[in-house]
């Protein structure tokens, strides 16, 4: 099971409103539709032109690609919050006036522990 899926479970798990998915993979967007995401599409913009949208509360990137994070900014409301979970050792931006003017919260979260990888390892 992926990571985005997983974050959708986790967000309906802890009852959160409003759940949207993105990938490039149509079977994936519907399978986020399935399990309870409210919306998916396939692209940023597909939320920025839409005139009643007025940003999101957190993001959590799963897809750990290198532009994805400067396009996540764009969807955040002011004090929202950046979740990175998806791994990648490639650089990546974002444009400072969107994280200071947005006060916008930029977090790593990385789900294992130095006990659970040796247990893994073993």
């Amino acid at each position: 099971m992926d990571l985005g899926v997983l974050a959708i479970l986790i967000g309906k798990g802890n009852q959160q409103a409003d759940i949207l998915g993105t990938s490039m993979d149509a079977e994936r967007l519907h399978l986020a539709l399935e399990i309870g995401a409210k919306k998916t599409f396939m692209s940023p913009e597909d939320n920025l032109n839409d005139e009643a949208f007025s940003g999101y509360d957190a993001v959590n990137d799963c897809f750990a690609h290198p532009s994805v994070p400067a396009n996540a900014a764009k969807l955040l409301k002011r004090g929202g919050q950046l979740v990175l979970v998806g791994i990648n050792n490639s650089a990546f931006s974002v444009a400072m006036d969107q994280v200071v003017r947005g006060e916008i919260t930029i977090n790593g979260s990385y789900g294992i522990t130095r006990k659970n990888y040796e247990e893994v390892r073993l």
